[in-house]
């Protein structure tokens, strides 16, 4: 029990000088959209997210170690994932359609696999898996 809170501390350490570093980038570099993909366990794919995100996973962390619980732990990742995917599902979808295209199919990681705009409907279905992994392992956690 006591590494899995070290391990918990630790997440929530990180998370924090996340946040900090994200506001630096944010609010004094002007660079929130730069890309962050060093942080992607926590949700976090530019420096804007990791602002908000980064705070997020600091308080869920101390909550965890306050009330020692793994458990809380696991279940707010679980549900955590189930809301980022879904808005990832959202985001990927609507790219496919919008007049205004704000990531570049040639931009995108495995674009060399799915050429043009497939990539687009690749990453949806990506963060639908995520999605199906999380509602699962949280329904696994609650029985």
């Amino acid at each position: 029990m006591q590494f899995e809170l070290l391990l918990i501390a630790t997440y929530g350490l990180v998370a924090a000088a996340t946040c900090a570093y994200g506001s630096y980038q944010t609010y004094l570099k002007k660079n929130p959209y730069g890309l962050t993909p060093a942080l992607l366990p926590y949700g976090i794919f530019v420096w804007g997210d990791a602002v908000l995100i980064g705070a997020f996973w600091s308080v869920a962390s101390m909550a965890s170690l306050y009330l020692e619980s793994v458990f809380l732990f696991l279940v707010v990742q679980a549900v955590y994932w189930m809301v980022r995917s879904a808005g990832e599902v959202m985001y990927w979808f609507l790219q496919q359609f919008a007049e205004t295209k704000r990531d570049a199919p040639e931009s995108l990681m495995c674009h060399s696999i799915f050429p043009g705009e497939s990539i687009w409907f690749a990453y949806q279905v990506y963060w639908q898996l995520v999605l199906v992994i999380a509602s699962v392992s949280l329904i696994f956690l609650l029985v």
